[in-house]
């Protein structure tokens, strides 16, 4: 808003279960029209052990057409996730960003199910390179039933230095309409995002099968 920047992103994505694991793929376009649009190709596997009470996840999003996105950079997202009680777990992600900037960040948090349809994730992280940063996030989630069919979700994110650069730092509202029907769903999503230099609002729709 406060730039008149517009940013377009494309993505597709697909989940395929397996006996011993759940993979996932995608393809993703980003245009900032400011330079080359940049193609990226995204692989995960996820696994899940101990009658789903760990679960290991790994993730790869590389740029195949140019250099990568400042946006959406290349990077690989290692994580564990372990259930502690019934609806609350503890996670451990290791994200290492290689491209033009070299970022390695250590995030551990919680995340709850307090009550019907709400979910609460805590987070603290430590990122090394490009400016050394300790931070905070904190998100609210919460989900309404319409109907069968129909629900929506209304989202608080909140990220705040505990030491070194404040220029990331953020507060984000966002809500998002999902349709299911069948082995059809779609959903479309609004977010806006405040900081210290701008404000943005971004629109994401999604279509799956």
């Amino acid at each position: 808003i406060s730039t008149g920047e517009i940013k377009d992103v494309a993505e597709a994505n697909f989940k395929y279960d397996l006996e011993v694991a759940q993979l996932e793929g995608g393809a993703r376009y980003i245009d900032d029209h400011k330079s080359q649009p940049t193609e990226q190709l995204i692989a995960g596997v996820n696994k899940t052990l101990f009658d789903n009470r760990l679960t290991l996840r790994a993730k790869r999003e590389e740029s195949i057409t140019t250099d990568d996105s400042e946006l959406y950079p290349n990077r690989t997202l290692l994580g564990a996730e372990i259930q502690v009680m019934d609806k609350s777990s503890i996670f451990l992600e290791q994200e290492f960003i290689d491209g033009d900037k070299k970022i390695e960040t250590t995030r551990v948090g919680v995340s709850s199910e307090p009550w019907s349809g709400a979910r609460v994730q805590t987070s603290i992280s430590d990122k090394v390179g490009d400016g050394d940063r300790l931070f905070s996030s904190m998100g609210i989630q919460q989900s309404i039933e319409v109907n069968e069919n129909l629900n929506i979700d209304i989202g608080l994110d909140r990220t705040d230095t505990v030491e070194g650069d404040t220029d990331d730092d953020f507060t984000a509202y966002s809500s998002s309409i999902n349709y299911y029907k069948d082995k059809l769903s779609t959903s479309l999503k609004v977010e806006y995002k405040q900081t210290d230099k701008e404000d943005s609002i971004s629109l994401a729709t999604a279509l799956a099968t």
